[in-house]
């Protein structure tokens, strides 16, 4: 048998892709107006804050499908993949901590949005939402799920933060797996 030979570790400094360090800077505007071939589709984008994950976010709500972008920590350049989709086909996403974090933000956010999708997660700042919360997001569809055997946010959190957003009105859609 072959010995097998190992390569010497290849550390990169930050994951690649981010935009708003290139000069010049992409140009990543359709060149022609939608014609309607999405409306009423979900596009989930990953990758969706540069490169073609931006070209791809940006041409689908174009063409009407409400959009998320999932992206690593190239928040910048997703806020610029933002400026052009209208924020109606956003749909705000996360996992665990990422979770978290869209709904904090998207049920506060001024502008309306189409969605927001929370996986294992829990909702931060419960007690402050009540004042906090955006008019504009108040019929915004929310989708929760949970892994029973989540180690680190325990489903009976995620059910909790459920049971508020639906005691404030909110239209949640619930699945455990």
């Amino acid at each position: 048998m072959a010995e097998q030979k190992t390569l010497p570790p290849q550390p990169e400094g930050q994951q690649p892709g981010r935009e708003t360090e290139m000069h010049p800077r992409p140009d990543y505007a359709p060149r022609f107006p939608g014609s309607g071939r999405l409306d009423d589709k979900v596009a989930i984008v990953t990758g969706g804050d540069s490169g073609i994950g931006r070209a791809v976010a940006v041409l689908f709500a174009r063409e009407g499908a409400n959009v998320a972008i999932m992206y690593l920590n190239e928040g910048e350049d997703a806020r610029e993949t933002e400026r052009g989709l209208p924020s109606a086909r956003i749909v705000l996403a996360g996992f665990s901590q990422g979770g978290a974090i869209a709904l904090q933000t998207g049920l506060r956010q001024p502008e309306p949005l189409a969605g927001l999708l929370a996986l294992s997660t829990y909702l931060p700042l419960a007690a402050s939402l009540a004042q906090e919360r955006s008019v504009a997001n108040a019929a915004t569809p929310v989708f929760m799920a949970h892994g029973a055997s989540d180690p680190v946010v325990p489903i009976a959190r995620g059910a909790a933060s459920r049971d508020a957003l639906q005691a404030m009105g909110y239209s949640v859609e619930w699945h455990e797996y």
